[in-house]
Protein backbone atom coordinates (compact mmCIF):
# COMPACT_ATOMS: atom_id res chain seq x y z
CA UNK A 1 0.00 0.00 0.00
CA UNK A 2 1.40 3.42 -0.94
CA UNK A 3 0.02 6.48 0.84
CA UNK A 4 0.58 9.82 -0.95
CA UNK A 5 2.02 11.42 2.21
CA UNK A 6 3.31 8.54 4.35
CA UNK A 7 4.82 6.39 1.58
CA UNK A 8 4.96 2.61 1.32
CA UNK A 9 3.58 0.36 4.08
CA UNK A 10 2.90 -3.35 4.28
CA UNK A 11 -0.61 -3.55 5.80
CA UNK A 12 -1.76 -6.21 8.22
CA UNK A 13 -5.20 -7.65 7.70
CA UNK A 14 -7.75 -5.57 9.65
CA UNK A 15 -8.96 -7.29 12.81
CA UNK A 16 -12.64 -6.99 11.88
CA UNK A 17 -14.33 -7.52 8.54
CA UNK A 18 -16.27 -4.27 8.99
CA UNK A 19 -13.12 -2.12 9.07
CA UNK A 20 -13.79 1.62 8.67
CA UNK A 21 -11.52 4.64 8.41
CA UNK A 22 -11.94 8.33 7.73
CA UNK A 23 -8.97 10.48 6.67
CA UNK A 24 -8.93 14.24 6.16
CA UNK A 25 -5.76 15.80 4.78
CA UNK A 26 -4.73 19.42 4.33
CA UNK A 27 -1.71 19.84 2.08
CA UNK A 28 0.02 23.15 2.69
CA UNK A 29 3.29 24.47 1.28
CA UNK A 30 6.04 22.41 2.90
CA UNK A 31 3.79 20.44 5.25
CA UNK A 32 0.65 18.37 5.60
CA UNK A 33 -1.89 18.07 8.39
CA UNK A 34 -3.70 14.73 8.45
CA UNK A 35 -6.55 13.72 10.73
CA UNK A 36 -7.43 10.04 10.85
CA UNK A 37 -10.14 8.03 12.58
CA UNK A 38 -9.87 4.26 12.14
CA UNK A 39 -10.77 0.89 13.51
CA UNK A 40 -8.08 -1.50 14.75
CA UNK A 41 -5.49 -2.27 12.06
CA UNK A 42 -1.76 -2.23 11.56
CA UNK A 43 1.10 -1.98 9.10
CA UNK A 44 4.85 -1.99 8.91
CA UNK A 45 7.50 -0.20 6.89
CA UNK A 46 10.37 -2.54 6.03
CA UNK A 47 14.01 -1.75 5.29
CA UNK A 48 13.22 -2.21 1.63
CA UNK A 49 10.34 0.29 1.87
CA UNK A 50 12.66 2.79 3.53
CA UNK A 51 15.19 2.47 0.70
CA UNK A 52 12.51 3.65 -1.75
CA UNK A 53 11.77 7.00 -0.07
CA UNK A 54 12.64 10.16 -1.92
CA UNK A 55 11.67 12.89 0.56
CA UNK A 56 12.74 12.46 4.17
CA UNK A 57 9.83 13.42 6.42
CA UNK A 58 9.22 13.99 10.09
CA UNK A 59 5.78 13.26 11.53
CA UNK A 60 4.49 14.65 14.82
CA UNK A 61 1.47 12.53 15.74
CA UNK A 62 -1.06 13.40 18.45
CA UNK A 63 -3.53 10.80 19.77
CA UNK A 64 -6.94 12.41 20.32
CA UNK A 65 -8.65 9.19 21.47
CA UNK A 66 -8.08 5.44 21.42
CA UNK A 67 -4.75 3.64 21.63
CA UNK A 68 -1.97 2.61 19.29
CA UNK A 69 1.25 0.64 19.61
CA UNK A 70 4.27 2.09 17.78
CA UNK A 71 7.69 0.54 17.23
CA UNK A 72 10.49 2.43 15.51
CA UNK A 73 13.91 0.86 15.67
CA UNK A 74 14.45 -0.25 19.28
CA UNK A 75 11.88 2.17 20.66
CA UNK A 76 8.39 0.94 21.52
CA UNK A 77 5.47 2.99 22.80
CA UNK A 78 1.86 2.38 23.73
CA UNK A 79 0.08 5.63 22.92
CA UNK A 80 -3.16 6.86 24.44
CA UNK A 81 -5.13 10.11 24.54
CA UNK A 82 -2.88 13.17 24.68
CA UNK A 83 0.33 11.30 23.84
CA UNK A 84 2.56 12.49 21.02
CA UNK A 85 4.82 10.24 18.98
CA UNK A 86 7.51 11.69 16.74
CA UNK A 87 8.68 9.50 13.89
CA UNK A 88 10.48 9.80 10.60
CA UNK A 89 10.38 7.78 7.41
CA UNK A 90 14.12 6.98 7.34
CA UNK A 91 13.90 3.76 9.33
CA UNK A 92 11.71 0.68 9.56
CA UNK A 93 8.72 0.88 11.87
CA UNK A 94 5.46 -0.81 12.78
CA UNK A 95 2.15 0.36 14.18
CA UNK A 96 -0.90 -1.45 15.52
CA UNK A 97 -4.13 0.36 16.31
CA UNK A 98 -5.42 -1.47 19.37
CA UNK A 99 -8.81 0.21 19.77
CA UNK A 100 -10.66 2.71 17.55
CA UNK A 101 -8.24 5.58 17.10
CA UNK A 102 -8.56 9.28 16.37
CA UNK A 103 -5.22 10.96 15.67
CA UNK A 104 -3.77 14.02 14.06
CA UNK A 105 -0.39 14.11 12.31
CA UNK A 106 1.73 17.03 11.16
CA UNK A 107 4.17 16.01 8.42
CA UNK A 108 7.21 18.22 7.88
CA UNK A 109 10.48 18.01 5.95
CA UNK A 110 12.99 16.14 8.12
CA UNK A 111 15.72 18.53 6.96
CA UNK A 112 14.11 21.26 9.11
CA UNK A 113 14.70 19.21 12.28
CA UNK A 114 18.22 18.36 11.11
CA UNK A 115 18.97 22.07 10.70
CA UNK A 116 18.07 22.69 14.36
CA UNK A 117 19.87 19.68 15.85
CA UNK A 118 22.16 18.32 13.11
CA UNK A 119 24.00 15.80 15.29
CA UNK A 120 21.28 14.93 17.80
CA UNK A 121 18.15 14.66 15.65
CA UNK A 122 17.95 10.88 16.10
CA UNK A 123 18.17 11.25 19.90
CA UNK A 124 15.18 13.52 20.38
CA UNK A 125 12.49 11.95 22.59
CA UNK A 126 9.98 10.10 20.41
CA UNK A 127 7.22 9.27 22.89
CA UNK A 128 6.00 12.38 24.66
CA UNK A 129 3.48 11.36 27.30
CA UNK A 130 0.26 13.19 27.95
CA UNK A 131 0.59 15.73 30.74
CA UNK A 132 4.20 16.55 29.94
CA UNK A 133 4.90 20.12 28.87
CA UNK A 134 6.21 19.21 25.42
CA UNK A 135 3.23 16.95 24.62
CA UNK A 136 0.86 19.66 25.84
CA UNK A 137 2.47 22.37 23.68
CA UNK A 138 2.68 20.20 20.57
CA UNK A 139 -0.88 18.94 21.10
CA UNK A 140 -2.20 22.46 21.44
CA UNK A 141 -0.25 23.56 18.35
CA UNK A 142 -1.63 20.69 16.21
CA UNK A 143 -5.20 21.27 17.40
CA UNK A 144 -4.86 24.98 16.59
CA UNK A 145 -3.58 24.22 13.09
CA UNK A 146 -6.56 21.96 12.45
CA UNK A 147 -8.96 24.81 13.24
CA UNK A 148 -7.46 27.33 10.81
CA UNK A 149 -9.15 27.93 7.48
CA UNK A 150 -5.94 28.37 5.49
CA UNK A 151 -7.81 29.20 2.28
CA UNK A 152 -9.18 32.38 3.89
CA UNK A 153 -6.30 32.98 6.32
CA UNK A 154 -2.99 32.58 4.50
CA UNK A 155 0.00 32.07 6.75
CA UNK A 156 3.77 32.09 6.53
CA UNK A 157 4.06 28.31 6.29
CA UNK A 158 7.81 28.35 6.89
CA UNK A 159 7.15 30.10 10.21
CA UNK A 160 4.62 27.41 11.19
CA UNK A 161 7.14 24.67 10.35
CA UNK A 162 9.83 26.42 12.41
CA UNK A 163 7.39 26.84 15.31
CA UNK A 164 6.61 23.11 15.35
CA UNK A 165 10.30 22.19 15.29
CA UNK A 166 11.10 24.79 17.97
CA UNK A 167 8.45 23.32 20.29
CA UNK A 168 9.81 19.83 19.62
CA UNK A 169 13.42 20.71 20.50
CA UNK A 170 12.62 23.25 23.24
CA UNK A 171 13.18 21.00 26.30
CA UNK A 172 16.60 21.53 27.80
CA UNK A 173 18.55 18.41 28.71
CA UNK A 174 20.86 18.36 31.74
CA UNK A 175 23.80 18.52 29.35
CA UNK A 176 22.34 21.65 27.75
CA UNK A 177 21.67 23.21 31.16
CA UNK A 178 25.33 22.77 32.13
CA UNK A 179 26.49 24.44 28.93
CA UNK A 180 29.04 27.21 29.38
CA UNK A 181 28.16 30.87 28.87
CA UNK A 182 30.42 30.92 25.80
CA UNK A 183 28.54 28.02 24.19
CA UNK A 184 25.23 29.68 25.01
CA UNK A 185 26.37 32.84 23.20
CA UNK A 186 27.53 30.77 20.21
CA UNK A 187 24.16 29.02 20.07
CA UNK A 188 22.38 32.37 20.16
CA UNK A 189 24.51 33.67 17.30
Amino acid sequence: MVHPTFGTWQPEIPISSGFAANVRASKLPGMALIECQCDPCGAQRTRRDVQDIHDEQLTIQLVLSGSEYMQMGDEEALLSKGDVFVWDNTQPMRFSVIEPLHKMSLVLPLERLKSWVPNEWREIPRHLKSGGPNAAMLGSFLRSLSEIDFANNPMRYNALIEAAIAILVAPVTKQDANCSLRLAHLETV
